[in-house]
């Protein structure tokens, strides 16, 4: 089995794998034609990170036809392979079992489409803990970060913060530190005014909190400015709260293809290549 991080852009493939001497011949094998991948062809037409196996896709025959079974499947003595992916934009991040007969069931597939959604949490966990530890390190270093601040409590006391931490206290508590519950329910969160004010705990001794606000959605002088149209600037809203391109076409009543193409025009405006980079750009700082 392994974990995969696909960068289609650049080409790559980064591998955790176990046993963690299976790999016999070089990753660059399976660089070179990842694009032919059954599963990253799948994934990069649907949308769709649920598992699947080659199988599913190719017959014996047509898989063994391929360049990419020929130069990297074959010498490992992959035969099939049941995937699931948790990141569907590149890179995409997902997780693979290899098996050296066509041998996958359908309670294997249901087992592992189970598993999906704690393996995208867990990685979630990761990330967001690895952003956090990353911000107070950079409070540490004097640096400041719009829209996201650091508070140090003790006593029940603010004992310090960053410059940015006692902006966001005064627009929210009027300086005084936000009324928290017990710590085993952070994170918790504020909204108003299509403003997200989340709270996290970053360390316990001393208590350290994380304040980051973000916009829930664009608005709509900044996007007109930064040259989206009316509908462009819709498409973002949704994108902003974490939506699909199926969901944001079955709420606008348009076709998948259309959002695609709104998208398209966007990253172009925007000069970003990533939805991600794109609602950063949009958004901005909450407190102007």
């Amino acid at each position: 089995m392994g974990w995969n991080e696909v960068d289609l852009a650049k080409g790559e493939v980064r591998v955790i794998v176990d046993p963690v001497d299976y790999f016999t011949i070089p990753i660059e094998a399976l660089n070179r034609h990842i694009h032919e991948h059954p599963v990253v062809e799948y994934v990069t037409r649907t949308g769709d990170g649920s598992a699947v196996k080659f199988s599913d896709f190719l017959s014996a025959r047509e898989y063994h036809r391929r360049e990419i079974y020929a130069d990297f499947f074959q010498p490992l003595g992959v035969e099939d392979q049941l995937a699931t992916l948790i990141e569907v934009q590149s890179p995409m991040i997902g997780v693979a079992f290899n098996r050296d007969r066509r041998s996958f069931t359908e309670r294997d597939r249901t087992l592992l489409n189970l598993l999906r959604p704690h393996l995208a949490s867990a990685h979630a966990n990761l990330q967001t803990r690895a952003a956090d530890l990353a911000l107070v390190s950079a409070l540490e270093r004097g640096l400041e970060l719009e829209g996201e601040g650091v508070v140090v409590l003790r006593n029940d006391r603010i004992d310090a913060a960053s410059q940015e931490g006692q902006r966001i206290l005064e627009r929210w508590f009027g300086g005084m530190h936000p009324p928290i519950p017990l710590m085993p329910s952070l994170p918790i969160t504020y909204e108003r005014d299509e403003v997200r004010l989340t709270i996290r705990l970053v360390e316990r001794e001393p208590i350290v909190l994380l304040l980051q606000e973000r916009r829930l959605s664009p608005s709509p002088q900044h996007a007109s400015l930064l040259g989206l149209t009316a509908r462009e600037t819709e498409v973002m809203r949704f994108v902003a709260r974490g939506r699909s391109d199926a969901e944001i076409a079955d709420a606008l009543v348009v076709s998948v293809r259309t959002v695609q193409k709104h998208l398209e025009h966007v990253f172009t405006k925007l000069r970003v290549q990533t939805r991600e980079l794109a609602v950063t750009r949009l958004l901005g700082d909450p407190g102007n």
